[in-house]
Order: C-alpha cells, then structure tokens, then sequence
C-alpha cells in the first residue's frame, strides 16, 4: 500500500539527477555500445556463415540442367 507521505520520497527517487562525469558518461556510453555490437553479431553471423558457406562456386554451377543451359546458349551464340 502506497501512503501519502511516500509520494515526495518516491517523486524524488525516480526524478534525481545523476551527476556522472564525462569519464563515466563515455564508459557507460561505451558498454552499452559494445552490447549492443555483441548482441546484433550473434544475431547475423548464423545468416552470414550460411551466405558465406553456400556462397561457394562463381557463376552458374555447370552441370545438370545448368550445363545443358550454358552449351546451348553458347551455341546459338556461335550461329
């Protein structure tokens, strides 16, 4: 149960003024940065080692149907 009295107590708690100096600004400004890069690696580089893994043969993959694609098309461009 809240009382009156508490009011001003807690009005000033959650309102107070932190008097940080730039050092412990830039330290806090820092951390917060450094997890925020820590947390979006771990969220993109599965994504990006599956690109990357898969990423593997330049152009079209020769064989198959690509291959029968490519000599046709080599083909009628000879003609």
């Amino acid at each position: 149960m809240l009382r009156t009295a508490d009011v001003p107590r807690l009005y000033l708690i959650l309102n107070r003024k932190t008097d940080l100096t730039m050092t412990a600004a830039l330290t806090n400004t820092a951390a917060t940065l450094l997890r925020i890069l820590a947390l979006s690696a771990m969220m993109i580089a599965p994504v990006g080692g599956l690109a990357w893994s898969n990423a593997g043969g330049l152009g079209i993959e020769k064989q198959g149907a690509g291959l029968v694609l490519f000599v046709t098309l080599q083909r009628q461009s000879m003609s």
